[in-house]
């Protein structure tokens, strides 16, 4: 079983980590920097691939462009600021993609992060990139796979800065059919009920 990790970073120390914990799991590593410079030490790392990409606001490019890269059978696809905390042992060729559960601040959910490569699979959308247009009823599985995610976990100023980056992008996300769902979020987390209301009742119509 050929497996590549495909990680976007923008020079974030925590993906050190996240490197580690697939380090055993994983043939190669895939690592893309989205900032003009890399200045982390990775020498101890003798399977990872380091790659430059320059950064255009979208999230979903940066993710492409780290697939492109990865000649593994398979692909998990990992944030920097995340952590695999199961190894995978087995992932049965009938399923081309495996939904993994990743836990944000203990609350779990199933995202699809494992998945056949060279099959044309590929991210969709700027921000909350996602490759559920390639899923149907019969060539996807859950899983055991287990991701822990440490991105939430911030001070109020970087939460700030990335609350204000995310809605920056969602807005220029003009197709992304769950848009008014996240901005309704952000308007909610700034105390603006009425506006997050407007976009949640725009967002229960939404496809």
């Amino acid at each position: 079983m050929n497996i590549s990790a495909c990680i976007i970073t923008n020079n974030n120390p925590a993906v050190i980590e996240c490197i580690k914990s697939v380090e055993k799991t994983c043939n190669e590593i895939i690592l893309v920097n989205t900032v003009p410079e890399f200045t982390l030490d990775i020498s101890q790392f003798k399977n990872v691939k380091l790659f430059q990409f320059e950064w255009c606001d979208d999230f979903s490019k940066a993710r492409n462009y780290s697939l492109s890269k990865a000649t593994g059978d398979w692909i998990l696809v990992i944030d920097s600021d995340e952590i695999l905390s199961t190894q995978i042992l087995y992932l049965d060729p009938k399923y081309d993609i495996y939904f993994a559960d990743q836990v944000n601040s203990n609350v779990p959910f199933w995202n699809a992060r494992v998945f056949k490569n060279n099959i044309g699979i590929y991210y969709k959308n700027r921000m909350h990139e996602t490759i559920e247009h390639h899923i149907t009823k019969d060539n996807t599985s859950k899983s055991n796979i287990q991701f822990l995610h440490n991105g939430y976990e911030l001070s109020d100023e970087d939460m700030k800065a990335k609350l204000e980056r995310n809605q920056r992008l969602m807005l220029m996300d003009v197709g992304n059919p769950i848009r008014n769902y996240h901005l309704g979020n952000y308007e909610l987390l700034n105390g603006r009920y009425k506006d997050a209301l407007e976009l949640y009742h725009k967002a229960l119509k939404d496809n």
